[in-house]
């Protein structure tokens, strides 16, 4: 293992894998405005997004898995994807717990403690700045 790899527990990969997916549908989102456009550079970025969103999606498996591993991610390959999707996938846990808060429903706090820890290995092995948003508040 490298100094940029890290280890996606099992309870984050269906995370990782929900947030990678919901990338994958906004670059093609993109991609159909482009392809009707006549900018060239767009063109290469959009495709170039497509492949990095896909590329994680295959090193997380596009399925659900009742058996799930933990995967090993190479930061080197997706560094700015990874973080994301987690913080992405993070706010919209803590989202969850507000909604169920303001209801005055006791929701359980799930894995918003343990993204927040994989969010901040993140920026450690990948160099990436943490992003005010993806703190607890």
């Amino acid at each position: 293992m490298s100094q940029a790899d890290v280890t996606v527990p099992a309870n984050l990969v269906p995370h990782l894998r929900d947030g990678a997916k919901l990338e994958l549908i906004a670059v093609l989102d993109v991609l159909i405005e482009v392809l009707n456009g006549t900018d060239l550079r767009a063109y290469r970025a959009s495709f170039a997004a497509l492949d990095e969103a896909r590329g994680l999606i295959d090193a997380v498996g596009f399925l659900d898995d009742a058996r799930q591993p933990d995967v090993e991610l190479d930061l080197d390959r997706w560094p700015r994807l990874v973080l994301k999707v987690l913080q992405h996938q993070y706010r919209a846990e803590v989202e969850r717990m507000q909604d169920a808060t303001s209801l005055h429903l006791n929701a359980p706090m799930r894995e918003i403690p343990a993204l927040q820890g994989l969010i901040t290995e993140v920026c450690e092995r990948s160099g990436a700045p943490r992003n005010r948003e993806s703190r607890p508040s």
